[in-house]
């Protein structure tokens, strides 16, 4: 029997923003097979201000989901 997924979706705070990095880098990674011109740094360079800044609320809003209490996904959107 398999067990059941229970996600939570709640705001970021502050103390997310590195593995909220970490997790965009991952997709960054497997996204270079098909977009060539990504700058494989900017998860962790100019996407450090952009994910502090929604997780601040600056115009933007950042969730996280989380399941067995760690985070597995973001989302970020803006104005």
């Amino acid at each position: 029997m398999s067990e059941s997924v229970n996600p939570t979706v709640r705001e970021a705070q502050p103390a997310d923003l590195k593995k909220i990095q970490d997790l965009s880098a991952k997709l960054f990674e497997h996204d270079k097979a098909w977009i060539s011109h990504l700058k494989m740094d900017w998860p962790h360079k100019e996407g450090e201000q952009y994910f502090a800044d929604g997780i601040a609320g600056k115009d933007a809003v950042c969730l996280v989901t989380e399941v067995g209490g760690q985070i597995v996904g973001y989302l970020q959107g803006g104005l």
